[in-house]
């Protein structure tokens, strides 16, 4: 999936924050696929203006702000397109997001649903990144028609070198 920049269009930026003018959330709003996604983010992506945020995202979490699971835009892609060009509105990314959460409830032992909040500590990241390289059809869940699961298999096998988190 291309990036919703028109040509010549910076992407946008912005904080990561609730509402404009708002001091930084206690908390990353990250839709379910993204938790996969970071797993194997080693800055790169659909735009420089994605790989920053993804990059300020993956700070965050690493810092231990957790994540909250949003449905729809979250902070990775709100502020990149405007909303009627966003890709993550699409069916497909939400097809895709339940069945990341499906992926990562039983993977992690316990039902995640909207609102809930998951820390990206060591021990998070140590059993996703298991199943995704070791267990394929629980490990990648949401990943078989991602336009990065290649780059992300590449990524995986080589023990997730680069990664941000």
């Amino acid at each position: 999936m291309r990036p919703c920049r028109r040509p010549g269009r910076r992407a946008a930026s912005r904080p990561l924050t609730t509402s404009p003018g708002a001091a930084a959330t206690a908390f990353v709003r990250l839709r379910p696929h993204h938790l996969f996604c970071l797993l194997t983010d080693i800055g790169r992506g659909y735009s420089p203006g994605f790989v920053a945020t993804m990059d300020g995202v993956a700070a965050r979490l690493a810092s231990g702000v957790p994540a909250r699971i949003v449905t729809g835009a979250d902070d990775i892609c709100a502020g990149l397109c405007p909303p009627a060009e966003r890709h993550c509105e699409l069916e497909s990314a939400s097809a895709r997001d339940a069945r990341a959460l499906s992926g990562a409830s039983e993977i992690l032992g316990r039902p995640l649903g909207e609102g809930d909040e998951v820390r990206l500590d060591r021990d998070y990241l140590s059993t996703m990144r298991a199943a995704f390289r070791d267990d394929p059809a629980r490990g990648r869940t949401p990943c078989g028609d991602c336009p990065w699961f290649d780059v992300c298999t590449d990524i995986a096998a080589n023990g997730f070198a680069g990664a941000r988190l």
